[in-house]
Parts: structure tokens; sequence; C-alpha cells
């Protein structure tokens, strides 16, 4: 059982001992691969990288929405698909429009929704009631 100077002692050697491990090659290529690995399973950076998406394209319009609004909306679907149920993740979140641009829709926050990326594309350019409605035919009939 170690004392409390003890534990401060070895909390200031284990702070030295990983200031020196930060120029080693083999300490950079281990944090570049959690780094990565982190970067590449969390479903906020795919919402980072979609925002870059909708910014770049419709730089000159007024309603701009910001990754903190991708954040909230994530946050307020709790990550669940609205058209499928399914549970969101990197590999399959998509961002998607409830009335679609071709029809008047808007890039502002409250016209977009989180769904999966196989959803999104099945629902083109139909509104949500649209999509719903031809879900249910589809089904009806292979029922």
């Amino acid at each position: 059982m170690k004392t409390e100077l003890q534990k401060i002692k070895w909390r200031g050697y284990a702070k030295t001992q990983r200031e020196k491990n930060k120029d080693c090659p083999l300490y950079k290529k281990k944090r570049a691969e959690i780094e990565k690995k982190y970067r590449d399973t969390h479903p906020f950076v795919r919402l980072i990288k979609l925002y870059k998406k909708i910014s770049v394209r419709k730089e000159k319009e007024i309603d701009t929405i910001k990754p903190l609004d991708l954040w909230h909306l994530a946050h307020k679907q709790k990550l669940i698909c609205p058209l499928t149920g399914m549970r969101l993740t990197s590999k399959n979140i998509s961002l998607d429009h409830k009335i679609p641009l071709s029809k008047g829709g808007t890039n502002s926050k409250e016209n977009l929704q989180l769904v999966t990326k196989w959803a999104n594309i099945a629902k083109n350019d139909l509104t949500d009631a649209e999509f719903i409605a031809a879900c249910k035919v589809v089904a009806q009939f292979h029922i």
C-alpha cells in the first residue's frame, strides 16, 4: 500500500516519463494509431465531414448550419435514424433534408435530420411523408 507521499512522487515520475516519451518514435506511432482509430469510429467526426460538404456547396446561402447544430441534432435524435429506427454509427450516418432542396427545402437545422446512408439513398428526392407512403405500398405487396 502506497503512502500519499509515494503516490505524489509516482505521479511526478510518471509525468516526466510521459514528457520524455513524446519524442520517442514508437510513442508517436502508437499515439497516431490510437487517434486514427478514434477518428474513424466516432460518429461526430463523420458529422463534421458532412458539415464541410454542406458549407462548401452552399456558401452563399443565408441559412447556415454549424457543427454544434449537428451535434445538437445528433443528441436530440439519440443517434437513432427516424426513418428506420436503426442505430447511427460512423459507417452508416448520413445527413438528409426533410423537404428536399429540389422541392424548395433549405439547409436550416429544422429541415435536417440524421438517417442511415441506405435510407437516404432510397428516399432520394421524396419528402418524409411521401417516402413512408411508398414504403407502406411496397410492404403491402410483399407480405
